[in-house]
């Protein structure tokens, strides 16, 4: 099944399978609604985790520290200005009404 959406065009396409627990013990799978489980809808046969293959394992994780690094970056900067300065550029309602706008005052 080849990926077509867009933000996997980037991500490995072979991975290995490495099964940690093939006889897992009362382990069960429930829906959910709202975090709270509503009922069993099956068990769990085996557990495994999945990787890139060893090929590929350093662009995975080239991928996964920029994906990493973009979702952690701020969209938005915060412009700390003295009282002065906030004046100057006509905040000053802002401050007398106090609302946050990262204005020190002394």
């Amino acid at each position: 099944m080849p990926l077509e959406e867009e933000w996997a065009q980037d991500l490995p396409k072979n991975y290995q399978v490495k099964f940690t627990n093939t006889n897992p013990i009362n382990q069960y799978v429930f829906t959910e609604m709202n975090d709270v489980a509503l009922e069993v809808s099956g068990s769990i046969q085996y557990e495994a985790t999945l990787g890139p293959m060893n090929g590929e394992v350093q662009e995975y994780k080239r991928i996964m520290r920029s994906r990493t690094i973009d979702a952690t970056t701020k969209s938005r900067n915060t412009l700390v200005m003295e009282a002065k300065e906030a004046k100057s550029v006509g905040l000053s309602r802002l401050m007398e009404k106090s609302i946050s706008f990262g204005v020190r005052t002394y």
